[in-house]
């Protein structure tokens, strides 16, 4: 069984050198040259999946270890009888911590006040669930439009109007340019222009959901607080819009140690299946000890929104990724570094690798099942 497989998918080996030979690539350097003799072909979203890449190859398997697909022709492996599988929901808490450590990041360092804010979630699928749900953690207020889902599935459904009318605007939806609601430039220079100066927004989906031009020359006008991790035409972006921001990563809110790591094992999985051999591997004999692994909190703590600030200093510093992508945009070779940043991407450790102590008798029950539910472990003192 021959394997070409994106070099930036983790554990690799581990997880598929039993099904065959492994080769390894740049996963903008995939092309018909390179699978033509293979049997599976493993990517992640920067190597589109079509006709062009497979026709007259071996291939038999397609997987990718992304929650999004706009990357893959589904059509056209569905004719040819290729197995398809990617993996949805691998990174969904990756993305929402990254949210997260965006909004307490503008609260400390633009004096954003979270606990009197609206937070506006446009997508309520496998990522804007888990926000909305870490959002009542936090007791944040939040609206939800997400037109392909019941009020039933999603709690109160709000328009689209009511969604960007908030103070926040986070965008957790797939790209798509077809049906009855295409995503593909959604937030475009209408949209910007009813938006309120003060409004937030935030970007973790997938570049062209905005309308970067659009952007820029709104920001241009009228400055305002904007998050982006996803850029149209990456690594080849609008490195004009940079500076304009309050946060610019490059493209690595999924990219904790988990949600990386949990998109092979799930194409690992699928593959067992497809060969219908056992999958024995698991992921947590894997993944490696966390560099910190508890963390004791007083129960003088006010609430969970003081309790997330105080973990996150002591954990994922999204300045850091912040600042790594700002010191790449003057340099000549600056697309080539966008792409480096991603594959050499540490991995920081999602919230249920630490497990937090509350100290004191006196815990807050509500503190220890709202820390609970945004993913940590959490024990209580018995100290009396």
């Amino acid at each position: 069984m021959n394997i070409v497989a994106d070099e930036n998918i983790p554990y690799l080996e581990a997880f598929f050198s039993s099904f065959g030979d492994i080769q390894k690539m740049p996963g903008r350097e995939i092309n018909a040259a390179s699978v033509k003799c293979a049997d599976i072909l493993l990517v992640r979203s920067i190597t589109n999946v079509d006709a062009a890449l497979l026709e007259g190859s071996n291939i038999r398997f397609v997987g990718s270890a992304t929650i999004g697909v706009d990357h893959i022709d589904q059509q056209y492996l569905e004719n040819r009888g290729i197995q398809f599988v990617n993996a949805p929901g691998c990174n969904a808490d990756s993305v929402v911590q990254y949210v997260l450590a965006t909004l307490l990041h503008l609260s400390r360092f633009y004096q954003l006040d979270l606990a009197s804010k609206t937070v506006g979630i446009v997508g309520c699928g496998n990522i804007g669930s888990r926000l909305q749900s870490s959002l009542s953690a936090l007791n944040i207020r939040h609206k939800v439009y997400d037109p392909l889902l019941t009020e039933e599935q999603t709690g109160v459904q709000s328009s689209f109007d009511e969604v960007i009318a908030c103070d926040i605007v986070t965008l957790h939806v797939p790209i798509t340019k077809t049906g009855s609601y295409p995503t593909h430039h959604m937030i475009n220079q209408q949209v910007l222009d009813r938006m309120s100066t003060d409004t937030v927004l935030i970007n973790s989906s997938r570049g062209a959901v905005i309308d970067n031009q659009a952007l820029l020359q709104s920001l241009k006008k009228t400055p305002k607080l904007v998050a982006l991790d996803v850029w149209e035409n990456e690594p080849d972006i609008e490195w004009q819009l940079v500076d304009r921001l309050a946060i610019a990563t490059p493209h690595i809110a999924g990219y904790s140690a988990e949600g990386k790591a949990r998109g092979t094992e799930m194409l690992y999985q699928a593959v067992a299946a497809w060969l219908n051999v056992e999958s024995e591997i698991k992921l947590n004999e894997l993944l490696p000890v966390p560099s910190v692994k508890k963390l004791v909190l007083s129960s003088q703590i006010s609430g969970p929104l003081v309790a997330l600030d105080i973990l996150l200093e002591c954990g994922y510093k999204i300045s850091s990724d912040d600042k790594r992508l700002r010191l790449i945009q003057n340099r000549s070779d600056r697309n080539e570094q966008f792409d480096l940043l991603r594959k050499n991407y540490g991995g920081r450790r999602e919230f249920s690798a630490l497990t937090v102590e509350l100290a004191e008798q006196v815990e807050n029950s509500r503190l220890a099942k709202s820390l609970k539910q945004l993913g940590f472990s959490v024990v209580e003192s018995n100290v009396s």
